[in-house]
């Protein structure tokens, strides 16, 4: 890009793509475990501490979906790039063919 130009390697841009769906999917995946093992621990769990580790636990759920929503937007960002360079691509060839 130093010469002023941008070049786009679409079989990257589309790796890329997958690792953030694959990324996006293992966040999925751990959050619903993680819930599912805090759910378990509060079913037993009263007193001070159990409160006070549910409202950390609640702030740090927060975080995990802000995560969680940034991977899906640049997923989604990452993709529709890779479709409009697909397309001029496709298109500029049609024009000399």
């Amino acid at each position: 890009m130093s010469d002023g130009h941008v070049r786009v390697d679409l079989a990257r841009l589309s790796r890329a793509v997958e690792d953030l769906q694959g990324f996006d999917q293992a966040i999925v995946a751990q959050l619903a475990e993680l819930e599912a093992r805090v759910a378990t621990l509060h079913g037993n769990w009263v007193g001070e501490a159990a409160a006070k580790h549910a409202e950390a636990h609640q702030e740090w759920q927060k975080g995990a979906q802000l995560l969680a929503d940034g991977v899906r937007q640049l997923r989604v960002a990452a993709a529709n790039a890779h479709d409009n360079y697909r397309t001029t691509v496709e298109a500029n060839r049609a024009r000399f063919v």
